[in-house]
């Protein structure tokens, strides 16, 4: 028995593996986990640029994170490793709601959202990992550690030629939360035509996205003069018929906000006030920060720098 079995292992050592043949990307199949369940689309971004699309959907009464999630909550995290000739451009959120529980203020949404990812199309190659090399003592071989994605992927800016494919690799790490909260991951691998962000299949998906989007500042809504006090960040929202704007900022992994508080106002202006910290490595004066301003049904975006009072 010994024998036939090392003659068997021996077979299989001989024996070359077939190479994997790699398979189209399913684009638009749903992938469901608890009360959470996800797709990924291709076609044109907001901005009008090729690219992918992350649609969430929930279970009624959960709810998931937006890129700043606050002090209780998961940010959502899309990693390429492994993918080819594109480069991604960054991630576009719809405009977010702010939520409580026993923890603080939360930002996300419920039922569902989608973030869509511009890229650019080009061709790629890896760069190869740094070569062994001796120590001063000239016998002590030292082997570097091998480079990342991130560091050994080389961007060629040359464009992909006619029937070239992309090689999509996305891992998606969410927080879902009802009473418990769930961490979760979603994982797209395959091949893609780039003619494919030509098509019109997911259109109806892109054009819902693009209308829960917030717009960009400006008469209509906006904020003004945004000061630190070494308390607060203080504010006027300027606009027509102003309502209790909400204010929702994107800080960073070590900034808190509360909820605003309106000090004064009248038909054109809002006063208001944010309790806030920020990490000791981050002080807000001097920091560009980026807002939503929600008024109404209206919401906007805007980065302003925060000055001294």
């Amino acid at each position: 028995m010994k024998a036939r079995f090392s003659f068997f292992v021996l077979i299989l050592l001989l024996v070359k593996p077939a190479a994997a043949v790699e398979s189209p990307l399913v684009l638009g199949k749903w992938q469901e986990q608890g009360p959470t369940k996800m797709r990924l689309l291709a076609g044109q971004t907001p901005d009008g640029r090729a690219g992918f699309g992350v649609e969430i959907r929930l279970e009624p009464g959960w709810r998931t994170y937006w890129k700043y999630p606050g002090g209780s909550g998961i940010e959502p995290l899309l990693n390429w490793a492994g993918s080819a000739n594109f480069k991604p451009q960054g991630q576009i959120f719809e405009t977010p709601m702010r939520f409580s529980d026993s923890a603080g203020d939360y930002f996300g949404y419920e039922a569902g959202t989608l973030i869509s990812i511009p890229v650019e199309v080009m061709q790629t190659r890896l760069r190869p990992d740094p070569e062994p090399y001796l120590a001063e003592d000239g016998v002590t071989e030292i082997v570097p550690p091998a480079l990342s994605w991130e560091e050994a992927i080389i961007y060629t800016g040359k464009a992909l030629p006619p029937g070239g494919l992309l090689d999509v690799r996305l891992k998606v790490d969410i927080g879902v939360c009802q009473t418990v909260c769930l961490p979760l991951s979603f994982n797209f691998a395959g091949t893609l035509p780039q003619t494919d962000f030509a098509s019109e299949r997911f259109q109806s998906a892109f054009e819902r996205h693009v209308k829960a989007l917030p717009k960009p500042a400006g008469e209509r809504l906006q904020v003004d003069n945004l000061t630190f006090d070494g308390v607060s960040l203080n504010m006027v929202v300027l606009g027509r018929e102003l309502l209790n704007p909400e204010i929702i900022i994107a800080g960073g992994p070590l900034d808190r906000f509360e909820a605003p508080v309106h000090l004064g106002r009248d038909e054109t202006a809002y006063l208001v006030s944010i309790p806030a910290w920020a990490g000791l490595d981050a002080p807000f004066i001097g920091r560009e920060l980026e807002m939503v301003i929600v008024n109404g049904s209206h919401a906007v975006t805007q980065k302003i720098t925060v000055q001294s009072p």
